[in-house]
């Protein structure tokens, strides 16, 4: 069961990464959408960006105690 938890602290990390990456504007799209792209990073990149950041700050931190909580069993 720990297991799976990690997987999912795993994903979620990867989730905060490219959310960040896309309102940070590295994410590249086609023409037809970069409009609509870019109206929506203009209305709420810098909230995407703020909690793309603290998801993936708390991911790490949680990545690291589960990381030590399982090599740490006795």
């Amino acid at each position: 069961m720990e297991y799976i938890g990690f997987l999912f602290e795993i994903l979620l990390l990867f989730i905060g990464v490219i959310v960040y990456r896309l309102a940070t504007g590295k994410v590249k799209f086609h023409s037809t959408q970069q409009p609509q792209v870019t109206a929506f990073l203009k209305e709420n990149g810098s909230l995407l960006r703020w909690m793309s950041l603290l998801l993936t700050a708390i991911m790490t931190v949680e990545l690291a105690l589960h990381t030590f909580q399982i090599f740490n069993k006795k």
